[in-house]
């Protein structure tokens, strides 16, 4: 007699954001969300992740801070690094999956960041 391992889906759970580059964010096969975004300074010299969040309900955009927790592509994320906002880097924002979202009990089309 075999034994079956039980197969866990893969699913994102860090994102790097980098500048001009979209990243997917995937649960077992599915793309369920995508990625783009840029750095800035803004008015109070705070440095700001301008991210543009694609998914299947439609396309938003939200300015974090690090520390910020978002709904997206059916997990809660936390920005973990705004780099520094200069021409010369790529890098925009690092990013973790700190839950997974249940449909059943939240809404995926969340406002924005929860400070």
């Amino acid at each position: 007699m075999t034994q079956e391992t039980p197969v866990t889906p893969e699913r994102t759970e860090t994102i790097t954001v980098l500048k001009t580059v979209r990243s997917d964010v995937v649960i077992g096969q599915r793309v369920v969300g995508h990625v783009v975004g840029n750095s800035r300074i803004d008015e109070q010299g705070r440095w700001i992740a301008s991210l543009g969040l694609i998914e299947q309900s439609g396309v938003r955009e939200v300015d974090l801070v690090e520390g910020d927790e978002f709904e997206f592509a059916e997990g809660t994320w936390k920005v973990t690094k705004v780099y520094e906002p200069d021409p010369a880097f790529r890098s925009v924002a690092q990013l973790v999956r700190v839950a997974g979202h249940d449909r059943s009990s939240g809404s995926p089309d969340d406002p924005g960041p929860r400070r």
